[in-house]
């Protein structure tokens, strides 16, 4: 039994590779945005359905609620801003997701006697958590998945340009227009052009402007973060 009527429940004798499309050419923004701009970027895109790849919230499986999403990030954020290291344990299963404009496309999988899995046949858009990485032998600053070396950041936002057919193996461009989760997508990066800034950062006393995102409310805060502190670097605020 499929307790989420909202994706369907794919039948025993279903093949994934009837199914799972692959997709390439992905553009990616990177960001860190204060708990009232998340919450003013996902209050923003309509229609808009969470998908949690890491199944956050079993009673609406895959499925996560726009309000808890913005209070998970918002708990994130606060201790960011108090100058605390986050449990990343505690966050991680609700940042990493998939959006979509609608469900059409999108399967649950039977893994196993007692696993579900995902199958997308559409392109949606991928958010994955992601750090900085600062580089001692060039000073570089790298955005990257998250892991022990780097620096917590934010989200990052990504969406394939190029689908291929899971049946005929053909693939063709996808259309930003014509598509709901591709002009979804349109939508995000609008937002985040007109509410972020590329990170000023200070480096051995230069200024780099990188093109990594920030909120404009993170600039009276940014330098608190716990980790930005004890680091080489700082944001010119």
């Amino acid at each position: 039994m499929n307790p989420n009527h909202l994706i369907p429940l794919l039948s025993p004798d279903c093949t994934d590779k009837n199914l799972q499309a692959r997709f390439s050419k992905w553009i990616s923004v990177d960001l860190l945005i204060d708990e009232k701009e998340f919450d003013g970027l996902i209050s923003s895109c309509n229609p808009m359905h969470l998908i949690s790849t890491h199944n956050a919230a079993p009673k609406t499986p895959f499925l996560v609620d726009k309000k808890k999403l913005i209070k998970v990030y918002s708990s994130y954020i606060s201790e960011l801003k108090s100058g605390k290291l986050p449990a990343f344990d505690d966050y991680k299963k609700y940042f990493y997701l998939m959006i979509s404009a609608n469900l059409d496309g999108v399967f649950i999988r039977k893994i196993g006697k007692d696993k579900q899995g995902l199958i997308f046949n559409a392109p949606l858009i991928e958010v994955k958590p992601i750090c900085l990485v600062v580089s001692n032998v060039d000073q570089s600053i790298r955005p990257m998945p998250v892991h022990p070396d780097g620096i917590l950041w934010g989200l990052r936002f990504s969406f394939p340009q190029i689908i291929q057919d899971a049946k005929t193996l053909k693939s063709e461009q996808i259309d930003f227009q014509k598509h709901p989760t591709g002009n979804l997508f349109k939508q995000i990066r609008s937002w985040i052009r007109q509410n972020t800034r590329a990170t000023p950062f200070i480096i051995d006393s230069k200024k780099v402007n990188h093109p990594v995102r920030l909120g404009k409310n993170c600039f009276e805060w940014i330098n608190n973060h716990p980790q930005i502190k004890k680091s080489s670097i700082c944001i010119n605020s």
